[in-house]
């Protein structure tokens, strides 16, 4: 299977393609069949059968060159407004003796806003911590706890930029059935339905149905 995406950022084109190898469908049936007349039962069946329904398996490339805004805009603005339209403090933006950037990230999503920044957004604080420690951005005033942000990027415009975004998973059904049958008179079967969904960012998500069916005849 091949996919295809064409991208046009600022008069730049580009293609990305994905190509996979998928087995969309796959099954068997077992037979089990009694050769002893004294039985009743005589034969029981068993089937399992496993179905690709959807395919998420995706790539997206734009690239291009921007006139005006560059990726230090995106974190500015988380920064200096952040704080119910004031700065990031720079206490949130700094990491701690022995505090890694993965650390601080999950203390700002976890513990903003609080009692002391009551109108701080945890994920704005994310943002700027990000832009800052990725010298993206810089305080304007070093000294000054709720100082303002000022970008790292030089001015003038016409920013390359590139932006990729691949995507993975799948969504498919795995089929358990049994048959049998008594004297040829009476027939039950059972059949047994799981659905899953799989993705690169999501856990597994499993659905059961389960049928039981009776049939007579005289």
């Amino acid at each position: 299977m091949t996919k295809k995406n064409n991208s046009n950022y600022f008069g730049t084109k580009t293609t990305a393609k994905d190509n996979s190898f998928d087995l969309n469908q796959a099954g068997g049936v077992f037979v089990f069949k009694d050769s002893n007349p004294n039985n009743g039962w005589k034969k029981i069946s068993v089937a399992i059968n496993y179905e690709n329904t959807n395919n998420f398996n995706n790539s997206i490339f734009s690239a291009g060159t921007n006139p005006t805004t560059s990726v230090a805009n995106y974190f500015l603005y988380h920064a200096n407004t952040g704080n119910n339209g004031a700065p990031v403090p720079q206490e949130f933006v700094n990491t701690r003796s022995g505090e890694s950037i993965s650390d601080l990230y999950s203390f700002l999503g976890g513990n903003l806003p609080n009692n002391t920044y009551p109108k701080l957004s945890g994920f704005a604080a994310q943002q700027a911590m990000l832009g800052y420690q990725g010298y993206v951005i810089n305080a304007t005033t070093p000294a000054n706890n709720n100082s303002s942000y000022s970008s790292n990027v030089r001015s003038g415009g016409n920013y390359y930029q590139e932006n990729t975004v691949n995507s993975s998973g799948y969504n498919g059904k795995l089929s358990f059935n049994a048959a049998t049958s008594y004297k040829d008179r009476i027939y039950l079967g059972i059949n047994l339905n799981s659905h899953l969904l799989i993705t690169h960012n999501l856990p597994v998500f499993t659905k059961t149905i389960t049928t039981l069916w009776i049939a007579m005849t005289e």
